[in-house]
């Protein structure tokens, strides 16, 4: 998803989809959350529940984008294996006391997650408090700040997304235990290293 003047990945209503290997580049100027991610706002604990479950992740922001990934309205999800860098916002952010109680309760996981490299990587704005926002982030292997590669500085095109030395010191987890429908993998990011070109050719920037 790049070049998007919205939200990129957005998710409401009961959404339980599993999806791997995700490249959010969000738009200069127009870019809002790489992730807005919901349950229900009229009902934030209506069922079935939004609990979808994610891997390999690179979300890069830029100049007047928002936040990388926001939770709220109750949804539940798991997240594993990504990469969240260059918002103009903050990295991470969760809203609202049902989706509070869902990452407080084991119903949101971040794992083998890096957040760094943003305004802010944890957003401490009021409705999550600062032992709340560490008990969510505080996942197996998560590094929050720190070194990370600056995605947005490469040229398009190339191996834009290819990980250096930050995302590689991350241990990875093998989301293949955790479901069968994922990829084993050893990394963290949508791309494992220069020679994996799978992006390369269709994924488009409006010029910034």
């Amino acid at each position: 998803l790049t070049g998007i003047g919205d939200d990129s990945l957005d998710w409401t209503d009961g959404w339980v989809g599993k999806v791997q290997y995700v490249i959010i580049d969000q738009a200069d100027g127009v870019g809002d959350q790489g992730i807005e991610a919901d349950n229900r706002s009229g009902n934030n604990d209506v069922t079935p529940r939004s609990n979808p479950t994610l891997s390999n992740l690179t979300f890069v922001g830029g100049t007047g984008t928002d936040i990388g990934v926001l939770l709220r309205e109750g949804t539940a999800g798991d997240l594993y294996n990504g990469v969240i860098t260059n918002f103009d916002e903050a990295g991470f952010d969760i809203d609202n006391t049902a989706t509070i109680t869902q990452a407080t309760t084991g119903n949101i996981e971040f794992n083998s997650m890096l957040i760094s490299g943003n305004a802010e990587d944890l957003r401490n704005d009021g409705d999550t408090t600062a032992p709340q926002l560490a008990a969510i982030a505080n996942g197996s292997n998560n590094q929050i700040g720190g070194n990370v590669t600056d995605f947005a500085a490469r040229p398009v095109g190339g191996d834009r997304y290819a990980p250096g030395t930050a995302e590689a010191a991350v241990t990875a987890t093998n989301v293949n235990a955790v479901d069968p429908f994922f990829d084993a993998v050893t990394y963290i990011g949508a791309v494992e290293d220069d020679n994996d070109d799978w992006y390369q050719g269709w994924t488009l920037l409006v010029d910034q």
